[in-house]
């Protein structure tokens, strides 16, 4: 079955991609064990004004289909210097394995370098996500100081340049 990713933008875009976003929040928030917010405060905006936090050129969400249905997201926002923050990349269950998350990644690439990033930024955890961290480092992200989750042991920070 084919993957379909758009640049959301329409009501029913933002109104699956928020879906889809509280599922990734619900899933992150029992890995950290507490609320998102406590850990990164900007994610009360975040989630609060979908559409204000990721409008381009600041930023950019990204929704992946699969026969209509939404299967996966993930984001882009600018940061300072040119650099641009991957963020909320999350495929649901029912999908994992069929390329969803590669195509958002590599669709994701392609937002960032078009919004003027010379570096995409990501957060991950390798204990509990093994083989998304080999992923990344295969195609090219090294480790780097966090920008968030900086008392959390288990998120790493990486970066790719673009």
């Amino acid at each position: 079955m084919s993957v379909d990713t758009v640049l959301v933008s329409t009501p029913l875009d933002y109104a699956q991609a928020a879906l889809l976003l509280g599922e990734q929040r619900a899933w992150t928030e029992s890995i950290l064990g507490h609320d998102l917010a406590e850990v990164q405060p900007s994610a009360r905006r975040e989630y609060a004004n979908l559409a204000a936090f990721y409008d381009p050129p600041h930023g950019q969400l990204l929704l992946a289909r699969m026969a209509g249905e939404p299967v996966g997201v993930v984001a882009v926002r600018r940061l300072e210097d040119g650099r641009g923050e991957g963020k909320r990349l999350y495929v649901r269950r029912s999908a994992r394995g069929s390329g969803v998350a590669r195509r958002l990644v590599q669709d994701l690439l392609s937002v960032a370098r078009a919004l003027g990033c010379r570096s995409l930024y990501i957060e991950t955890t390798p204990h509990r996500m093994g083989a998304a961290y080999e992923w990344y480092r295969r195609l090219g992200f090294r480790e780097t100081t966090k920008l968030n989750f900086a008392d959390s042991d288990h998120v790493v920070a990486m970066e790719l340049p673009l």
